[in-house]
């Protein structure tokens, strides 16, 4: 499978992941209209060299309320979703389990795990072949939020 990060973001040393900036500059902002989430520029772009296939979200949203998880409108096969769709999720229970903790002007999470919807093993397995099912493991995420309330 190849990964291809989508600017502004990039892939962490040795392709262990990839990694987005978070703060003003970076144009993520938390979405005061639609509140429970924030925006990111940029996603990524899995391929199987194999089919041809591909799966991208570029745009993301990391989804706090009503709904935990990642949500983008996504891209599989070159063909875009009209909706934004959540595709992995997260329990409140691993977000602030060990890994979390308090840092100036913001909150800390580490290594936050991710599993694939419905919506996200369906459209993987389309665009690659794959035959994840929902609840699978989908990543981690960590992150440092410095956004002041």
């Amino acid at each position: 499978m190849e990964i291809t990060p989508i600017a502004p973001v990039t892939a962490l040393p040795d392709d262990r992941g990839i990694i987005s900036d978070i703060g003003w500059t970076s144009g993520d902002y938390i979405d005061l209209e639609n509140f429970g989430r924030v925006y990111y520029p940029g996603g990524v772009t899995l391929g199987n060299p194999q089919t041809n296939g591909s799966w991208t979200m570029d745009e993301f949203w990391l989804r706090f309320w009503p709904e935990r998880g990642l949500s983008s409108q996504l891209v599989v096969n070159g063909v875009k979703s009209p909706t934004e769709q959540l595709f992995c999720s997260y329990t409140l229970r691993d977000a602030f389990g060990s890994g979390w903790g308090l840092t100036f002007g913001g909150v800390r999470t580490a290594k936050v795990p991710l599993t694939l919807t419905e919506v996200g093993a369906a459209t993987l397995n389309e665009a690659l072949g794959t035959s994840f099912s929902a609840g699978e493991p989908f990543g981690v995420l960590s992150g440092t939020f410095r956004y002041l309330p």
